[in-house]
């Protein structure tokens, strides 16, 4: 995993107030899912919990 993955996430998630911003790294595929408190939002699977 690119070490940019996690530090995108780390980014996004520390650039709000706690539990406004959460992200997801997928360990097996590298995928990065987003989901804020703001919009509403989430571009998280359905099985985003599943993937260990």
């Amino acid at each position: 995993m690119i070490y940019s993955t996690i530090e995108s996430a780390f980014m996004f998630v520390s650039s709000a107030p706690p539990c406004e911003h959460y992200a997801v790294v997928n360990r097996i595929t590298g995928e990065t899912f987003f989901t804020s408190g703001y919009t509403g939002d989430s571009d998280y699977p359905d099985d985003v919990d599943g993937n260990r």
